[in-house]
């Protein structure tokens, strides 16, 4: 491990126990797949969890449809978890006003992405 990785993953848990202390009741989050401390740090909830995976079919319907919706993610766009990281912080970053407001009716109140000029996590409230 680089000092450089030691250096963000302490970073991004001193950022998630800040999270931890100012959200409020009721938040959800849809967070960077690569933002791993975020939920073990901050005790906070996700709309979709990349890493948890459903086996029930319907459940893994609704997971998928989330995929997309949160990360823009589809079958074809899979591949490594560095291809998929890349995709969907590009795809937070630069969401679309109307693509909010849908997020906003899924009851997403903020987004947490992980900055790929690596100065640390991006808040978006919705």
């Amino acid at each position: 491990i680089s000092i450089n990785s030691m250096f963000d993953k302490h970073r991004n848990i001193e950022y998630a126990l800040d999270l931890k202390k100012e959200s409020k009741p009721g938040d959800l989050y849809i967070v960077s797949p690569a933002f791993t401390e975020f939920k073990f740090y901050s005790g906070q909830s996700t709309y979709v969890d990349w890493k948890a995976i459903p086996h029930n079919g319907e459940c893994l319907e609704e997971w998928y449809r989330r995929i997309k919706l949160a990360y823009g993610l589809t079958k074809d766009s899979m591949g490594s978890l560095q291809h998929i990281n890349k995709i969907a912080n590009n795809y937070l970053l630069n969401l679309s006003g109307d693509q909010k407001r849908r997020l906003k009716t899924e009851g997403i109140t903020r987004i947490e992405v992980l900055d790929p000029q690596g100065s640390g996590p991006v808040s978006i409230k919705l």
